[in-house]
């Protein structure tokens, strides 16, 4: 063999009590050193869903409270006027209201079920927009023959369901706000909750 290719071998043999590790830092894990624990997992809670018939009964009262007197009031204070954003705004609310009830988004079946409350709702109002309007414009005159006006009268309820159809679509805009409601309530209750 050549002088010049083993002329490096007594500086190599100097280094090889050396271990790897001490001059390469990190190429193996030091045998002192600390065993890591794992990290504690925390415990994974699922959250179920609450009771159908309780987020429906709360859906039905808010549907009530918005989509039925508020309605009416909004529709009394603009002169007989409907304003279908508002009927939208109270159809999501009665969606948001069973979303939150129920503890997540509803299935189709129930959202179905929360539109039609909203919707019944805005019937509701309706007939209080009726009741009122017939009260102002022939209370006095009904009341000096002796019938009773009034929002719970039995019979202006069986006027009102009976005739309803041809109130709702005449005009057609009526049934706009029902639409608006209904579609509100079934965009809103199917939406993911955010956690």
């Amino acid at each position: 063999m050549p002088p010049a290719a083993h002329e490096g071998l007594p500086q190599l043999r100097q280094y090889q009590h050396v271990p790897l590790r001490a001059t390469v830092p990190g190429a193996y894990p030091s045998p002192y050193a600390p065993i890591s624990q794992p990290r504690p997992v925390a415990p994974v809670t699922y959250r179920g869903p609450g009771s159908f018939g309780l987020a429906m009964l709360i859906a039905a009262v808010v549907s009530f409270l918005c989509c039925g007197l508020l309605w009416a009031a909004s529709v009394i204070a603009a002169s007989d006027h409907d304003i279908f954003p508002l009927a939208f705004v109270f159809g999501a609310a009665v969606g948001y209201a069973a979303r939150a009830a129920y503890g997540r988004a509803l299935y189709p079946g129930g959202r179905i079920i929360a539109g039609l409350l909203a919707a019944g709702g805005i019937i509701v109002g309706e007939y209080v927009v009726f009741a009122h309007e017939l009260k102002r414009m022939y209370g006095t005159s009904l009341a000096a023959r002796g019938l009773q006006v009034g929002y719970l009268n039995k019979h202006e309820m069986g006027f009102f369901l009976h005739h309803y159809f041809h109130i709702l679509v005449n005009p057609p805009t009526h049934a706009l706000g029902v639409f608006c409601a209904f579609a509100g309530a079934l965009w809103l209750s199917g939406r993911a909750t955010r956690t």
